[in-house]
């Protein structure tokens, strides 16, 4: 009895947790076939470099308002993660069209693109990845996997 009585009242925790709002998660959380895949950055950082972006100061969040200062586990996101950006309302995403850096680098002085362009029914995301010679600017957003 006693366990049937802490299951129900852990049971709106979990819940809570599963669809926890955005400013707990310190951005927008992204669902994939799995559950919960990352977190979405509120804001792009400044657009940068490949170098400066994968070494940007996480603390950087807290200077900007609507930011995530609270977590330091940012990172760019993965090809794959990108992704299951496809087809989310551009207004709920704030995405700026254009290329955005990902975290794998091709070689030595290139590495990963996505480019986007926002349309009525949703984000439209390149088929296939671009590369680009890491010192040029692109635009920044950083994700996060929660534990």
């Amino acid at each position: 009895m006693k366990r049937l009585l802490l299951a129900m009242a852990l049971l709106p925790l979990a819940a809570a947790a599963q669809h926890a709002p955005h400013d707990l998660l310190g951005g927008t959380p992204i669902y994939g076939e799995h559950g919960l895949a990352f977190i979405l950055a509120p804001a792009d950082a400044a657009p940068a470099s490949w170098f400066e972006a994968v070494q940007l100061d996480r603390n950087a969040w807290r200077a900007q308002p609507d930011a995530p200062g609270y977590f330091t586990d940012w990172r760019l996101p993965t090809a794959e993660e990108f992704e299951l950006l496809r087809g989310h309302a551009p207004a709920e995403l704030h995405l700026t069209p254009g290329l955005y850096w990902m975290g794998e680098a091709a070689d030595e002085f290139y590495a990963y693109v996505k480019g986007i362009s926002l349309r009525p029914e949703g984000l439209a995301i390149d088929e296939g990845p671009e590369v680009m010679n890491k010192h040029l600017l692109a635009n920044v957003r950083l994700v996060r996997v929660p534990e």
